[in-house]
């Protein structure tokens, strides 16, 4: 969600006394424009978190190819440029 824009997917519930801090769009801007290849690395990061609860959710034990992965990857990574404002986030790889 932070990352996407997208809805959260998850709810964390703490089980003892924790210290939470927000992290704000804008704040997670400036640090994908001074290092624009951290957008393609957590996307890749994403998708394979993605794959494998969608897995563990199916219980099928059946592994994604890595077509599969790439795609679901350069869609978060798209996600992230537009949510992010992203010209400015390409990566110079």
């Amino acid at each position: 969600s932070l990352l996407t824009g997208a809805r959260r997917s998850a709810t964390v519930i703490c089980v003892t006394e924790s210290v939470v801090y927000e992290i704000r769009k804008e704040a997670l801007q400036h640090v994908m424009q001074q290092r624009p290849e951290l957008v393609e690395h957590l996307s890749r990061i994403l998708a394979e978190r993605q794959l494998l609860t969608r897995q563990a959710l199916q219980q099928t034990g059946q592994v994604d190819t890595p077509q599969e992965f790439d795609s679901l990857a350069r869609q978060l990574l798209d996600r992230m440029r537009a949510f992010l404002g992203s010209a400015r986030l390409h990566s110079t790889h």
